[in-house]
């Protein structure tokens, strides 16, 4: 399966005509695709508690523990999100923070090491300054890198503050549709048949180690 990630507050705009373009190419390849969206899941900042460092998952018990297995059991992951004061915007950030668990399986557990996957970004911006993307690029290749996601392609589209509507545009709407019909094409045909160490991910803690943190 092949997992959208719309980064976007609202749950609508370019960004997310981009990602359902993206996913419909992959669609067309034969690959079943997933669209999620920040704004439909209540994930709260990671806390910094360092419970992951010597326990399995997350002390937050919140809609994360929804997204883990999705994350974690994705043949493929394309991430479209606007530029926000040359960022990612915060709900997308937090998500990518709260993957910690998975950072920590890599480099101190070595255990439920992903077999590589491929990935992709769209990103919106209203300036044309390349260096806005920066912000994003770096987050979301941190992102791929702690989850076994092979950086694939990307689709920055600048100057959306002055170019006329309607947005997007139908050459950015194709070049959406190749990338996911990219990310489809480079599906591992190891991952459908992968069994990890510890999948954590299915086991939410009851209390989340500290009854303090669940809301």
């Amino acid at each position: 399966m092949i997992l959208g990630i719309n980064g976007h507050p609202r749950n609508e705009g370019t960004c997310r005509t981009l990602l359902e373009e993206a996913l419909e190419g992959a669609a067309q390849e034969g690959a079943e695709t997933l669209l999620v969206s920040v704004c439909e899941y209540h994930v709260r900042r990671c806390d910094s508690s360092e419970w992951c460092s010597s326990q399995a998952g997350c002390s937050i018990v919140d809609d994360m523990w929804k997204l883990y297995p999705l994350l974690a059991e994705c043949t493929g992951l394309i991430v479209a999100a606007p530029v926000f004061f040359a960022g990612v915007p915060s709900d997308l950030k937090a998500w990518i923070d709260r993957c910690n668990p998975f950072y920590k399986d890599r480099k101190i557990f070595h255990r439920n090491l992903f077999p590589q996957r491929p990935g992709a970004l769209i990103a919106t911006a209203g300036s044309e300054r390349p260096a806005d993307f920066i912000g994003t690029i770096e987050p979301v290749r941190a992102f791929f890198f702690t989850l076994g996601v092979q950086f694939e392609a990307q689709l920055l589209i600048g100057g959306l503050d002055t170019l006329p509507p309607p947005h997007p545009i139908l050459e950015h709407r194709v070049q959406a549709r190749r990338i996911g019909a990219k990310i489809a094409n480079l599906q591992n045909s190891e991952s459908a048949g992968w069994q990890p160490d510890l999948p954590w991910w299915n086991h939410i803690p009851e209390d989340g180690g500290c009854s303090c943190r669940k809301k």
